[in-house]
C-alpha cells in the first residue's frame, strides 16, 4: 500500500487524543471493515497515522465514518487502568498470560486473534497482549472482568519465591543447567527459547509456574528432584564428594564391621573413617586438608 504526499498529514480534530494504543486499535478496526492494510509494523507513526487520515478523507461520508470509529472506540477499549497490574518488565508474568490468551483464541467463539507468541519480540508482548483485548468484540466491562479474574488467577499460579529462592538470576552455569533440566522433563512447552540470562531464569520461572496447572503433589515432586539434583551437580563439582574406595576385608573383618556399625548407629564407612583418623593421628601422622 503507497502512501501518497498529497494524503492528509494529521487525523481529524475528533481523533487527535489517540494515542499509539488507540492507533493500533483503529488499524485493526479498519481492516474488520474490509479495508485492505498491511501491517502496520512495516510502517512508521507517521505513515499509519497519514493512511488512516486519509482513509477517513476519501469516506464518502467523514462525519459518519469518524463518528462509527468514536463509537466503536468507546464500547471496546479498556481503561489503561485494568492493566497497570502487568508489569511491562516482568517478563514472566507477560509470557504468562500471553499463553492464556493464545489458548482462548483457539475457544470456537474466537474471542481473541493475537499472533503465535514465538513470532513476537519480547519488547512487543504486553502491546500486543493489549490489542488482542481492545480487539476483542465485548464490552469494556466483561473484559475488565476477564482481567481481574487472570490478575487472581496468576497469584494463584505463580509459583511462591520461597520455592524458587535457590534459583540465583546472576549465576548463569545454573540457569543454563536448569533450563536443560526443564527441556530434557519435557516442561518447556510453548516456551519462546530463552538467549540472554534474564530471559532464560523467567523462562525456567514460566515453567514452574505452568505445572501449577497439574497435580499440586507433581509439582512439588518435579521441583524438590530438581532442587535436589542440583545440589548433588554443586557438590560433586566443588570436589568433596567422596569417591568410592573397595578395599578387600576377611569375612570375620567385615561381619565384626558390621557390628560396630549397628552398634553405634552409623556406616560403616564412618566407622573406617574414625579408626583410620585415630590411628593415623597417633602415629603421629599429619592431616593435609
Amino acid at each position: 500500500m503507497a502512501v501518497h504526499a498529497n494524503l492528509p498529514a494529521a487525523l481529524p480534530k475528533e481523533l487527535q487524543h489517540f494515542k499509539d494504543r488507540d492507533i493500533r486499535w483503529l488499524w485493526r478496526f479498519l481492516m474488520s471493515k474490509g479495508v485492505q492494510l498491511q501491517s502496520d509494523e512495516s510502517l512508521n507513526p507517521s505513515q499509519v497515522i497519514q493512511t488512516i487520515a486519509g482513509l477517513i478523507a476519501g469516506h464518502t461520508n467523514p462525519p459518519e465514518a469518524i463518528q462509527e470509529i468514536l463509537n466503536a472506540h468507546r464500547d471496546q477499549i479498556v481503561s489503561e487502568s485494568a492493566f497497570r497490574w502487568i508489569d511491562k518488565d516482568d517478563d514472566r508474568l507477560i509470557v504468562w498470560l500471553y499463553l492464556q490468551l493464545e489458548r482462548l483464541a483457539t475457544n470456537p467463539n474466537n474471542y481473541f486473534q493475537i499472533q503465535p507468541l514465538m513470532a513476537v519480540a519480547s519488547t512487543r508482548r504486553r502491546d500486543a497482549i493489549i490489542l488482542a483485548i481492545d480487539c476483542w468484540n465485548a464490552t469494556p466491562a466483561a473484559k475488565e472482568q476477564f482481567l481481574e479474574q487472570q490478575k487472581l488467577y496468576w497469584g494463584r499460579m505463580r509459583t511462591p519465591d520461597k520455592e524458587t529462592k535457590w534459583l540465583n538470576p546472576k549465576d548463569e552455569v545454573q540457569l543454563d543447567w536448569a533450563w536443560t533440566y526443564i527441556v530434557k522433563g519435557y516442561k518447556s512447552s510453548f516456551i519462546p527459547m530463552p538467549v540472554t540470562p534474564k530471559e532464560r531464569y523467567a523462562a525456567i520461572l514460566i515453567a514452574l509456574d505452568r505445572l501449577s496447572e497439574g497435580n499440586a503433589a507433581e509439582k512439588r515432586l518435579f521441583l524438590d528432584t530438581m532442587k535436589k539434583t542440583w545440589s548433588q551437580k554443586k557438590f560433586r563439582d566443588s570436589g568433596k564428594a567422596k569417591k568410592p574406595y573397595h578395599l578387600p576385608l576377611t569375612k570375620s573383618a567385615k561381619d565384626q564391621l558390621d557390628w560396630l556399625a549397628t552398634q553405634q548407629g552409623v556406616s560403616q564407612t564412618a566407622i573406617l573413617e574414625r579408626l583410620i583418623q585415630e590411628s593415623f593421628t597417633a602415629s603421629g601422622g599429619t592431616s593435609s586438608a
